[in-house]
């Protein structure tokens, strides 16, 4: 073989080292930086999900977010339960129950007490999803028990972003039809990629193997 190809091989090999480490140096500052700004941006509510919300004909609120991913284990453990051994998702919301209007009747009814006769007024509203009792003195409406009932079902997945790709969602249903939901934010943490699992390396690997087969076909 000819020494000046050697030398162009040789040199060849070289800079792909040179560059395949500078490429793994430079991705380990970009995963300490990134998870910097995983935490400024979620400590500063900076993270903010897209939201889509329907009603289908139930009248129940469906609301679709798109997952937040992270992949920081210092977040994941700041944001775990005690309980749990690791975090793989986290979703928060909140529900908001308006009513408009309630119609009730007021009941007049006469109770004996000790021998003496008091009349009360009281009025009592009850439905799959509120439920409402009290009384009336004079000027005075006393609410005894008032119970707002919704059925949630939150499921976590992920849902195809063109045509290789995906992307991780929630789709929260609300099924009382008086309710919204408010402030959802999903979170999904990846664990890190061991170093087995990333491309750089193996992309370095595949060069030096083929200057390797190169060089012994050439002897």
């Amino acid at each position: 073989m000819d020494n000046r190809l050697k030398i162009v091989l040789f040199g060849i090999g070289v800079l792909l080292l040179i560059v395949f480490y500078f490429g793994c140096k430079r991705q380990k500052m970009y995963n300490e930086v990134k998870e910097k700004l995983d935490i400024l941006n979620f400590e500063h509510g900076q993270a903010i999900a897209e939201v889509i919300k329907e009603r289908n004909e139930k009248g129940e609120l469906i609301a679709k977010a798109t997952s937040i991913v992270f992949e920081n284990e210092q977040l994941a453990k700041q944001l775990k339960d005690e309980r749990l051994k690791k975090l793989r998702t986290k979703v928060e919301f909140q529900t908001e129950t308006i009513y408009d209007t309630i119609l009730m009747n007021i009941h007049d009814t006469i109770i004996i007490e000790n021998g003496v006769e008091i009349a009360k007024r009281t009025f009592e509203h009850k439905t799959d999803w509120i439920k409402i009792k009290g009384e009336v003195h004079d000027s005075i409406v006393n609410i005894k028990e008032l119970a707002i009932h919704d059925s949630l079902d939150v499921q976590v997945g992920y849902e195809k972003d063109g045509w290789f790709k995906k992307k991780n969602v929630v789709v929260i249903k609300s099924k009382n039809p008086n309710s919204d939901l408010q402030n959802i934010q999903p979170y999904e943490f990846k664990e890190k990629k061991k170093w087995h699992e990333r491309d750089g390396w193996k992309i370095g690997a595949t060069s030096i193997l083929t200057i390797l087969i190169m060089w012994q076909l050439s002897n």
